[in-house]
């Protein structure tokens, strides 16, 4: 199946739902969240032998998804998510410095939840979730340094991620509602893992495995 055929049929999932599904209470709600990651381990793009090298240990992230309550305590639609990641490949070359990639995973999912206790708009309460999510992740990078017209010999010329399946698990809280609002915080565990291609000018390109698995702390507000 197509890339694209995969990521429209992530993207349409909070409409696939059949009337048997439908329970009440249901709706739709939109939630944002902003916060970091932090890698559990080397990402494994700053290859071995090569000096002036280094990686960033996290960096910021973001997610946006949109969610339908069925009954009660259960919640599932679709998000998109992404984080950035920095890596410095050298040798340094002097007054151009060494060059840097921006790593940008992309993520694409259909998600999860399962509230842990009941909503009661009665009585407005927080309340705490588990979270899952799988799909597929879209490894973007950006390079800082180009060179005209060639770079000069050893230096990193390009860096390529292959795409790669997406997996996360969590927990959460929803604040007490106020109105068609409430905030929340989430900690997760994501996987991205996959194969990497890193250009050199004039010299063989290096091939290994990348590991951009992290955990995540994410806060945010929900509205519906």
């Amino acid at each position: 199946m197509s890339r694209p055929a995969v990521l429209l049929g992530l993207l349409l999932l909070p409409l696939a739902a059949g009337p048997g599904l439908a329970a009440p209470p249901s709706g739709y709600f939109f939630q944002v969240q902003v916060g970091g990651h932090l890698l559990m381990q080397d990402s494994g793009l700053v290859p071995a032998g090569i000096p002036d090298s280094s990686e960033s240990p996290g960096g910021l992230a973001m997610a946006f998804s949109v969610m339908k309550r069925t009954g009660e305590r259960f919640c599932w639609g679709a998000g998109l998510s992404f984080e950035g990641n920095q890596v410095d490949v050298g040798p340094d070359l002097g007054r151009a410095g060494v060059q840097t990639f921006g790593v940008v995973p992309l993520r694409v999912t259909g998600q999860l939840e399962y509230w842990l206790r009941r909503d009661d708009p009665a009585a407005p309460r927080a309340i705490p979730y588990l979270w899952a999510a799988a799909g597929w992740t879209l490894d973007g990078v950006g390079t800082e340094i180009e060179w005209s017209p060639h770079p000069p010999p050893g230096a990193p010329a390009g860096l390529t991620l292959d795409d790669s399946p997406a997996l996360g698990v969590g927990i959460g809280l929803h604040a007490p509602s106020a109105g068609s609002a409430r905030f929340s915080a989430e900690l997760s565990l994501q996987w991205d893992r996959g194969d990497y291609t890193l250009f050199l000018a004039d010299a063989p390109d290096r091939h290994g495995r990348f590991n951009l698995s992290g955990v995540y702390l994410l806060i945010g507000c929900t509205i519906g």
